[in-house]
């Protein structure tokens, strides 16, 4: 209640200077008039258009209460020192009677008018600053994607554009922050309520609450609800981003799935029928089998349990690196010493390939995690002869690069199309179409990729001189141990 007291005598005195300002209007045009009329003498006539100046000033400057005052002040004066007798409130002649109670009129028509005029400018100009602060304001919300980062804006725009106390955004959908407030929500003025609809849906409400003494027109009314409805859009706007955002995730989780289930029953099939076949047939008391044959089995079945093992470890890498807990530990190591354990286990399936491996023997320790370099080597090798012919040549050569260490991997295949040197290092990704792709799960660069990215380097792939594919990947030198 004392707050209200304080704003009603706060309009009071600013009433109150506009009317003492009005009168002030008046009182220096009557001197400046009695200074012209003593100097180069006016007539009467002439010296009401002077006070008809000073009440369109007066209305003008400070509105039609204003000007009314500076007419009935302007009507006074006219008459105390311009009409005779002088110096008295008192008309001798009939025609200066009419020709005050016309200039009373007139002035006040004119004052009227001219604040008439005023108001109109004003109004256009705070209707010009309301839909210029609306396009300001649609211009920022339309760049926030989340209901927690928009509902603060609006609700500032709020308090700012209505001058209103406080404004209070409540929401009734769950999932986003539930209360926004700006200003001095919960003053001591009278609340607004107005509803934040979609269609026949109510999302939530604005309360404002307005200053003591200040009534809301149809106008700011009117603004309220357009601000209420920019804010139910937005809201909506980010509900629908996150429902695609959701649906985005579930749709890329059942390609996920269905990728890999694709993947496993088609790579698992061939070895897992290989060694049943193998298993069978020296398991055939019919057949007799000499030491080379048994040898042959199995090799086989050796050779397709290493190739179960290895889409095996794949895909529990790929489920630790999607998980984030994928995360390699960092010592010194010299490459050669990574290099030479994984042509070993390889040597199987690169023994009809003639290999060079082109290592400086000056190359500088490397920070590494040993076993998943090996892995990037193994992968990188199998990739290889997966898609090569038997016979052409496998080389591995490494050189420092500024503060790198540049590994290249190449070979004399047929190489890899330009539009797809992005997309083979893409889960579950493979060259050709799926019935003429060679065997595996397509996570083998996928991880690749992953691991040289933990260490800080980078991969990439590009033509090899003369036919082929190079697969290049680079390892700081100066990367920090933990």
């Amino acid at each position: 209640m004392h707050l209200a007291w304080q704003m009603v005598a706060r309009i009071e005195r600013y009433v109150a200077l506009r009317y003492g300002l009005s009168i002030a209007i008046v009182v220096l045009a009557t001197a400046l008039l009695l200074l012209i009329r003593v100097g180069i003498g006016l007539e009467v006539a002439n010296i009401s258009l002077g006070y008809i100046v000073a009440v369109l000033l007066a209305a003008i400057t400070y509105g039609l209460g204003a000007g009314v005052v500076a007419s009935v002040a302007a009507f006074l004066a006219y008459n105390f020192f311009f009409v005779e007798p002088l110096y008295e409130f008192t008309v001798a002649n009939r025609q200066d009677v009419t020709r005050l109670v016309l200039f009373l009129v007139v002035a006040i028509i004119t004052s009227s008018i001219a604040a008439r005029a005023r108001s109109q400018a004003q109004q256009a100009r705070h209707r010009a600053e309301v839909q210029e602060a609306l396009y300001e304001l649609s211009q920022m919300i339309s760049i926030e994607v989340e209901a927690a980062a928009i509902l603060p804006i609006i609700a500032q725009q709020i308090v700012r554009l209505l001058g209103v106390d406080g404004c209070m955004i409540v929401l009734f959908e769950g999932g986003v922050p539930g209360t926004t407030t700006a200003g001095n929500a919960g003053s001591e003025g009278t609340a607004v309520v107005t509803p934040l609809r979609i269609g026949d849906r109510t999302l939530g409400m604005v309360r404002v609450w307005e200053r003591p003494a200040q009534i809301a027109g149809p106008e700011a009314r009117r603004l309220l609800d357009t601000l209420a409805r920019q804010a139910a859009l937005a809201v909506e706007r980010t509900r629908l981003a996150d429902e695609a955002t959701r649906l985005q995730i579930v749709a890329e989780s059942d390609r996920t799935k269905s990728a890999l289930l694709h993947s496993v029953s088609h790579d698992l099939r061939t070895p897992i029928t290989a060694i049943k076949g193998a298993v069978s047939n020296l398991l055939d008391e019919s057949v007799v089998w000499n030491d080379a044959a048994e040898q042959t089995l199995l090799t086989t079945i050796d050779g397709e349990v290493d190739r179960l093992n290895l889409l095996v470890r794949n895909l529990l890498d790929m489920s630790r690196i999607e998980a984030g807990v994928f995360v390699p530990p960092t010592e010194l190591a010299m490459l050669e010493d990574v290099i030479g354990p994984v042509l070993y286990r390889l040597r199987r399936i690169t023994a009809d390939r003639p290999l060079t491996v082109d290592i400086p023997t000056d190359l500088p320790f490397i920070p590494m995690a040993v076993p998943h370099v090996d892995q990037i080597f193994t992968n990188l090798l199998e990739n290889a002869v997966k898609y090569t012919p038997p016979d052409t040549p496998l080389t591995i050569s490494a050189r420092v690069v500024n503060d790198t260490v540049q590994v290249d991997v190449a070979d004399a295949g047929p190489g890899v199309p330009a539009a797809e040197r992005e997309r083979i290092f893409d889960k579950f990704y493979r060259l050709g179409a799926p019935e003429t792709s060679s065997g595996g799960t397509g996570l083998g660069l996928a991880i690749c990729k992953y691991l040289v990215e933990v260490h800080g380097g980078t991969i990439w792939t590009h033509p090899r001189v003369g036919g082929g594919a190079i697969f290049s990947f680079t390892l700081p030198l100066r990367r920090p141990l933990p």
